[in-house]
């Protein structure tokens, strides 16, 4: 291609050459001025004027109240007429709660309705179904005088403070709760150490006056006659230590170093490990009912029968007291059996009955102190189970059982503080609440701690090596069995709801589809005529050489064995099966025999090395698919 220059101008269509322009003089003044302006700011303190609104407490509801606002004058004043006619007249028309309930679009709010009609039940009304009219044409309306007394304009006043809280959930019990607590302080060492020796004294001075109380005794022994006979549980009346220990230790404590020295102490079993010991441990670590132990039932009993041969002296620090006093003490009488005895009908009582409520009262304030602070405790533990999808209610409630227990079960002489000792006590009722309630399928609770261990070490593997840990590699971490590793992750597996099933195709593996396949009837026939040929060819074999190949293969069983496995049938060492299986593997190769199944199965004649190559071993380079497990 040539290109000729002629000369003419080329047609720029308006466009004009773009002057470069030179830069700006630089302004030395302006350059400083923005520096000092940046200086200034990034120097600069803010100063604040305000009031002080740590002590302000804000509440923004989740959503509107479902009853008329405070502002709504109109609205307000019919609801005060229809409390304050629950008040005077004992029911309210259903009908006029519904006029206070429908929201902008006419339909009743389900949640109005319910929260009205329970304060109308608090007044001691109810809501009727009458109708107040005697003709059609005539209004619903009644009226109501405005006027109110003293009394009742202090009820509805307090009826519609309720509800207002109601509505906008400022009283609901869980943020009561939280309320309440921030305002407990937290005991101090020497504090707790002082509740735990007036609740030990309490008991001292209740088991003193008891000694001396011939009608508490009576009650106390009608109880054990009770335990004897099986109508009452043992655990409801005898402490056993060693047992609450076991059932403490449920927790996990492999992750707090400051417990080492505790789990000495106490004695604590590793319950992470295999759960071993005997089947009533077993029973306290998964929380089950049962049988009490037979050894603690026949202690409780023979000290029972003891104390009843003894005479009950009503005068303190004589030796007929002093024998039932030792008895006393000798019984392990639980906390709960003494304060049940305290709450009985002491009317008329001796001295020693009024004695015996009064060392149970001293020991009740103290134990009521010792768990209103540690309330905290139980919050922050509980906290801890959210994601189990239990509410935070429920599993606080559990925790309070736990964190009373362990007052119950307070040694001050350990030195320790009770919230270390306390923690195992909330998190093994916490932890048991979450096993029997969060799964749809329950599981015992030692079961529920091992899958929770195990899952937790999988999770600790994987953030160390980057990977998913196999069976064996948890195996060895958790020292179980990786047959038992294998069933407990089975079990954690989460049940699928009805409506989420996927197709049924693809809940079966693909190696086991042809199983639940439909298969042809011509196909069944094909399969038992092969396997009747099968069986004549095998046939042609010594019937201990024909038993061999077929425990070896598979061969009209569930699965093939082992050279040991056959070996262990016959009584003889795994060589002498390889060689049985070596002699009738020879013979199924001849070539006369083996052209006569072929011919039978349908198949044509190979050569003699591709027939060779049909029974398993007959060469090298054959497929070992189909080879048996050695």
């Amino acid at each position: 291609m040539v290109v000729v220059d002629d000369g003419s101008d080329f047609d720029l269509s308006g466009w004009e050459a773009e002057e470069d322009q030179a830069p700006p003089e630089g302004d030395p003044a302006l350059a400083i001025a923005a520096i000092e302006i940046q200086a200034a700011i990034t120097e600069h303190h803010p100063i604040d004027t305000s009031a002080d609104w740590d002590d302000f407490e804000a509440f923004l509801p989740d959503c509107a109240t479902p009853l008329p606002r405070p502002d709504d004058a109109e609205a307000r004043e019919r609801l005060r007429l229809v409390l304050l006619r629950a008040v005077r007249e004992g029911s309210v028309p259903r009908f006029a709660i519904e006029d206070l309930i429908n929201n902008n679009d006419g339909n009743p709010d389900a949640e109005a309705s319910k929260l009205l009609t329970m304060v109308i039940n608090d007044l001691g009304a109810e809501a009727d179904e009458r109708f107040e009219y005697s003709a059609p044409h005539e209004s619903f309306e009644v009226f109501i005088a405005p006027d109110e007394e003293p009394s009742e304009e202090e009820a509805v006043a307090e009826a519609l403070a309720f509800l207002d809280n109601l509505a906008t959930r400022r009283n609901e019990p869980l943020r009561l709760y939280q309320r309440d607590l921030r305002r407990q302080s937290l005991l101090t060492a020497e504090a707790e150490v002082a509740l735990g020796q007036a609740m030990e004294l309490g008991v001292e001075k209740a088991l003193d006056a008891l000694a001396a109380w011939p009608s508490g005794v009576a009650v106390l022994l009608n109880a054990a006659r009770q335990v004897a006979e099986g109508t009452r549980p043992l655990r409801s009346m005898y402490f056993a230590p060693q047992a609450d220990l076991l059932e403490a230790g449920a927790a996990p404590i492999a992750d707090i170093d400051a417990a080492v020295s505790l789990e000495a102490a106490l004695e604590l079993p590793d319950l992470e490990g295999e759960a071993t010991g005997s089947e009533d441990e077993r029973d306290l670590q998964s929380g089950l009912d049962t049988k009490e132990s037979t050894d603690e039932l026949a202690e409780f009993c023979t000290n029972a029968e003891l104390l009843s041969e003894l005479a009950v002296d009503e005068r303190q620090n004589t030796p007929t007291w002093e024998s039932c006093r030792r008895v006393l003490a000798s019984l392990g009488l639980t906390r709960g059996f003494l304060m049940e005895l305290a709450n009985s009908d002491l009317a008329g009582e001796a001295d020693a009955a009024l004695a015996f409520a009064h060392a149970m009262t001293t020991y009740r304030r103290a134990r009521d102190q010792m768990v209103v602070a540690n309330l905290k405790l139980v919050y922050s533990i509980s906290k801890k189970y959210l994601s189990s999808g239990q509410p935070l209610d429920d599993l606080l409630q559990e925790g309070n059982i736990g964190l009373i227990k362990a007052v119950d079960r307070y040694d001050w002489r350990r030195g320790f503080k009770f919230s270390t000792y306390g923690t195992w006590w909330i998190r093994q009722h916490v932890g048991r609440f979450v096993a029997d309630k969060g799964n749809t399928i329950r599981l015992p609770v030692h079961v529920y701690e091992k899958i929770r261990r195990i899952a937790q070490t999988a999770k600790d593997f994987e953030l160390r090596h980057g990977h998913t840990p196999t069976l064996e590699e948890i195996s060895a971490l958790v020292e179980m069995p990786v047959h038992k590793v294998d069933a407990l992750v089975r079990m954690d597996l989460e049940p699928l709801p009805l409506h989420e099933l996927p197709d049924i195709d693809n809940l079966i593996a693909v190696h086991a589809q042809e199983q639940f396949a439909v298969r042809d009837a011509a196909e069944f026939v094909e399969d038992i005529q092969f396997g009747d040929s099968v069986d004549r060819f095998l046939s042609t074999l010594k019937l201990k050489e024909a038993n061999v190949v077929r425990m070896r293969y598979g061969i009209g069983l569930l699965d093939s064995m082992t050279l040991e496995e056959v070996g262990a049938c016959y009584g003889v060492t795994r060589e002498r099966i390889r060689q049985i299986e070596a002699k009738a593997l020879g013979r199924l190769r001849h070539p006369v025999r083996l052209e006569q199944f072929l011919t039978e199965v349908g198949l044509s004649p190979a050569s003699e090395p591709e027939q060779r190559a049909l029974i398993p071993g007959g060469s090298a380079e054959a497929d070992h698919s189909t080879a048996p497990r050695p």
